[in-house]
């Protein structure tokens, strides 16, 4: 216990020193505004001029230059290699796609389609479908 009686005052020996118990403060929550702090004093008079230091080499260092050359080259060829896989993915979608309108458009469309509102439906989408083939320059439209 305490020497009041109220709270045991415990103190554990940490690697920088006494930790424990800080007493019964407890949390103070908002300590409020501070008071008026008063008139700045008048400003003293200027000190004697410090010693001039030695000059230094203007500009980066030799190993941070190559550091600095080195990451933009790595962003460059990042940048590179990403056009390289987006271009290939998009042909590759663009194969499939073919494949795809080159599917649809073996189906023959049954003729006569005048008068027909499902089989002109088949023959204005086949004409999509082709005219999509050419615009994707699918070989054999």
């Amino acid at each position: 216990m305490s020497e009041d009686g109220s709270r045991p005052s415990v103190t554990y020996q940490g690697p920088r020193g006494p930790q424990g118990s800080q007493g019964s403060a407890g949390n103070q929550g908002n300590q409020g505004r501070a008071g008026n702090q008063g008139q700045a004093g008048e400003q003293g008079a200027q000190g004697k001029r410090g010693a001039q230091g030695e000059h230094g080499v203007a500009g980066l260092s030799r190993p941070v230059r190559r550091a600095l050359v080195f990451l933009f080259v790595l962003c460059v060829a990042l940048a590179a290699a990403n056009m390289l896989w987006t271009a290939h993915a998009v042909n590759a979608d663009n194969q499939q796609q073919c494949a795809s309108l080159e599917a649809v458009a073996r189906i023959p469309v049954p003729q006569p389609v005048a008068g027909n509102p499902s089989r002109l439906w088949d023959s204005r989408y086949e004409a999509i479908e082709r005219q999509r083939a050419r615009q994707l320059h699918c070989p054999g439209f």
